[in-house]
């Protein structure tokens, strides 16, 4: 249920509210993204398995995650092309105004994917945290590196506040993916951790968190991650397994389940065509555009959901 609420707040994020709410709205969305990290961490792992079991879970999400980089790459060089086209550009304007040496090696050190699109960076960096939990599954060097959490977390921190450098240079699998996953990985190991914490004291610190990221937003103006970013995300993650037992919607928990990641890496590609279309919103729509956004890529995932489910499966084409 909770993705559901991440997957609108990536949407806020990328279709953010006028002036002068864009820096509040913007910087509460925050917490989707590390949100997801956890999530991903906290499946990996379970405690009592064997290295074996571990390794196929990882190898199992890094060809899903890998088939879903090529999937969403090809996505938007369609959008891309298709856009370049509409506003009357070179159709490879996409292409060529970003290719240089200096993009292909922020995209091999920083999971900077701006040249395909801007939400390719969260894939890429998966899949380099997958790559090193292949390894320290293997060496047994996991449990080991815990103390990295905090340690990558503030370098992020302090990197961003004092630091004139780019959101990519913490925003990639160094400085935000692999402390977030860990986190996840830790707390699934821990679970007294999140026993201990009351839902009034979480929702607490979810509200306080709220209001210390918009407070930090204006001073600091636009970052990857705040002080309160790190209050919500954790809230909002350790309140999900506090309410794992509430029996929600069936619907309701398909959506959460099968749609949001569809949601996630697709909204960018119907905004931007969208925008093509219909020119950029002004006024009062700019505050219901993100929820526009969200409702019609909610449909076409759904849609693919539904198709997906529908095919037939491998084992039954080769049966046939």
């Amino acid at each position: 249920m909770i993705r559901i609420i991440a997957s609108f707040a990536v949407v806020l994020c990328h279709v953010p509210f006028p002036e002068p709410y864009t820096h509040g709205s913007m910087a509460v969305t925050r917490f989707a993204v590390p949100f997801f990290f956890m999530v991903a961490g906290w499946f990996l792992f379970t405690p009592g398995d064997s290295k074996d079991i571990c390794e196929k879970r990882i190898k199992k999400s890094l060809k899903a995650t890998v088939r879903m980089s090529v999937i969403c790459t090809l996505l938007y060089v369609v959008v891309n092309t298709v856009n370049c086209v509409l506003r009357g550009r070179d159709m490879f304007y996409w292409f060529t105004s970003w290719m240089s040496w200096e993009t292909l090696l922020n995209l091999v050190a920083f999971n900077y994917g701006q040249l395909i699109s801007s939400m390719m960076w969260y894939l890429f960096a998966y899949i380099y945290v997958l790559l090193i939990l292949l390894v320290l599954n293997n060496t047994g060097f996991l449990k080991k590196i815990y103390f990295l959490i905090p340690v990558l977390l503030i370098v992020n921190l302090v990197m961003a506040d004092t630091l004139e450098i780019r959101w990519f240079h913490v925003g990639n699998w160094l400085l935000t993916a692999l402390p977030f996953v860990l986190l996840g990985i830790f707390l699934r190991e821990k679970p007294d951790l999140i026993g201990r914490l009351s839902k009034i004291t979480l929702w607490i610190m979810i509200i306080a968190g709220a209001g210390m990221t918009v407070a930090e937003s204006l001073v600091f103006h636009e970052h990857v991650l705040y002080v309160g970013t790190l209050f919500m995300s954790f809230g909002l993650f350790c309140l999900s397994i506090k309410y794992a037992d509430r029996k929600w919607p069936e619907p309701l928990c398909d959506f959460g389940t099968y749609c949001t990641p569809f949601i996630f890496f697709m909204h960018c590609a119907v905004r931007d065509v969208a925008y093509s279309i219909f020119g950029m919103p002004e006024g009062g729509l700019r505050f219901v555009m993100p929820l526009i956004i969200f409702i019609f890529t909610s449909l076409i995932s759904m849609v693919i959901v539904i198709v997906k489910k529908n095919l037939p499966s491998k084992a039954l084409a080769e049966e046939s």
